[in-house]
């Protein structure tokens, strides 16, 4: 039977929140099984990358099949995937293989690479352009939900075992991969606002590319936290759950963001995005010199807000500007992945053998190189045409 194509979104939002339920398990119980099992940083990092590296990778390589085969048949297929490879993590975890969690999570992100840009860019159908900014705060609350639950659970549940993390997260992949079965999409039909332009428009699509950009530091700075801190975590005599609910303040920060977007945003323009792209850059560098528990939690409270501005920033122009395919969706997610990447590499080596405030100044770094070799050019080649045509 056909699904109402006006309640779509909503089961992509249902399918966002059982994922990144699972996600948040993985993502916090790999870095901490492999500080469990004495891992130095630089090899933290490396393990911590893998699963974005496969998901950067494969966001590219993955788009032409999912356009191909259609969004529901990727979603089923992704997700299958996933929980073949959370199994399997299961076992990793009960015999202590430390290199298996790199291997695997290669695997776990190119599968996700299946998975999420399809389900992004239904998060939009059947949406009237002046509704977009609502479907899209029930997505990400959606996500970021499911994220902040398996995060804020992680830590409990790997001091009971280990292995308990990537069971659920099994057992939560598995559910999601039943329901991506049950659904039937209609073809995707979306219209770009006036104010943002269209697929074609040069202009927008450099606008979106530099809030893709600002999605890359926002990741950086995500999985940088994420991974580091577990170890951090172990120097100061934490215990994985005090970790693991320290971090969910990043989750809280994101879902105040996409309530206070959907009521500030009204045109995604150079203002917000080079101010959010600012905003994680100069916020993650005020973590890495602080130690006191409480002023680390104001600050990912506050980071969380500038993430979750930064993603509803670079998902809406990425959605309004990709037409039917999903290429602005694969774009924005290998954004994630390719942040993923490099924030647990270079964090992770700076914290070896520099300090955390080397780790967590590099975002701020970043932020200032994207903003000298690409916004501001562009503002500037913008500026002197509007004076031409002016003239």
């Amino acid at each position: 039977m056909m699904m109402d194509s006006g309640s779509v979104w909503k089961k992509a939002c249902a399918l966002a929140f059982v994922m990144d339920f699972g996600g948040g398990l993985i993502g916090l119980a790999v870095p901490m099984l492999a500080v469990h099992l004495k891992a130095p940083p630089s090899l933290l990092g490396v393990i911590g990358a893998a699963v974005p590296l496969g998901y950067m990778l494969f966001c590219f390589l993955a788009q032409p099949l999912t356009d191909r085969w259609g969004r529901q048949k990727s979603m089923v297929i992704g997700s299958a995937a996933v929980t073949v490879l959370n199994a399997v993590l299961t076992f990793v975890a009960m015999k202590g293989i430390v290199w298996a969690l790199g291997v695997l999570g290669f695997f776990v992100g190119a599968s996700l690479a299946f998975f999420w840009p399809p389900t992004q860019a239904t998060a939009g159908t059947g949406v009237p352009a002046h509704r977009l900014l609502t479907a899209l705060l029930a997505y990400n609350l959606s996500w970021n939900s499911g994220r902040m639950l398996g995060t804020g659970l992680a830590g409990q549940l790997f001091e009971w075992h280990p292995s308990l993390p990537f069971l659920i997260a099994t057992c939560a992949s598995l559910c999601v991969t039943l329901l991506a079965l049950r659904l039937r999409l209609p073809f995707p039909v979306l219209k770009a606002s006036d104010s943002i332009g269209s697929a074609n428009d040069p202009l927008a699509l450099r606008l979106a590319l530099s809030a893709q950009l600002g999605n890359f530091v926002r990741s950086f700075a995500f999985f940088e936290t994420i991974v580091l801190f577990p170890a951090l975590g172990k120097q100061w005599g934490w215990t994985e759950a005090e970790v693991s609910k320290l971090l969910s303040w990043m989750f809280v920060g994101q879902i105040a963001a996409f309530f206070a977007a959907l009521l500030l945003l009204r045109s995604a323009g150079w203002r917000w995005v080079i101010g959010v792209k600012l905003s994680v850059g100069l916020i993650t560098a005020s973590v890495g010199v602080l130690t006191h528990r409480w002023a680390l939690t104001v600050a990912l409270l506050s980071l969380g807000v500038a993430m979750g501005l930064t993603t509803v920033v670079s998902l809406y122009l990425s959605i309004t500007t990709q037409g039917q395919s999903v290429k602005g969706s694969a774009r924005h997610e290998a954004g994630v992945g390719g942040g993923g990447v490099f924030g647990p590499m270079l964090g992770g080596f700076a914290l070896e053998h520099a300090s955390s405030q080397v780790a967590f100044l590099l975002p701020a770094l970043l932020t200032a190189a994207l903003l000298l070799c690409w916004d501001l050019p562009l503002l500037s080649q913008q500026a002197k045409g509007e004076w031409q045509t002016a003239k």
